[in-house]
């Protein structure tokens, strides 16, 4: 695994580092202190590949940031999309209306790639976040400004398009 910096400054900093199945099992859980150089690459880890299967598992990577907060995951896929056996999923999705804002709260038990929401009439509105991925045990809120309190909105993912 390389860290890549366009700073001109070199660094340290922190590393955590998950291999997980689509159905929330860790492989891999590793948190280590990395050292990031300025403008280039290094190679930071090697990953074992004994017992994973591309096909079925996933790399999950934070970055501790300057102010001591992690970043936001950054998702490692080890085959094409077409290739992945993904879970059918059944996300456990409440929303809120507040002020304007609905607020939409996504959990789930298993990995969900490209969760993408939108209006079911068509309606353009703006989504604080739109079309990511959620790995098992995952939490995430979302906002939509909207005047309107009874707004419907749908979810897809590609889980349903290339799933098992």
């Amino acid at each position: 695994l390389y860290t890549v910096s366009a700073s001109p400054d070199s660094f340290a900093s922190g590393m955590r580092i998950r291999i997980m199945d689509f159905a929330g099992k860790t492989v891999l859980d590793s948190s280590l202190q990395i050292q990031i150089n300025g403008a280039g690459s290094q190679l930071q880890l090697r990953l074992p590949v004994k017992n994973i299967e591309p096909e079925k598992h996933f790399i999950l990577a934070e970055l501790l940031t300057f102010e001591q907060t992690t970043s936001k995951p950054y998702f490692i896929y080890l085959t094409k999309a077409k290739n992945l056996h993904l879970p059918k999923v059944e996300p456990e999705i409440k929303e809120a209306y507040k002020n304007g804002i609905l607020y939409i709260h996504i959990k789930t038990d298993t990995l969900i790639r490209n969760l993408w929401f939108e209006s079911a009439t068509g309606e353009n509105l703006h989504f604080s976040d739109n079309n990511f991925d959620l790995a098992p045990g995952e939490e995430k809120t979302i906002r939509v400004k909207t005047p309107k309190r009874n707004v419907e909105i749908v979810w897809k993912s590609l889980n349903a398009f290339i799933g098992d």
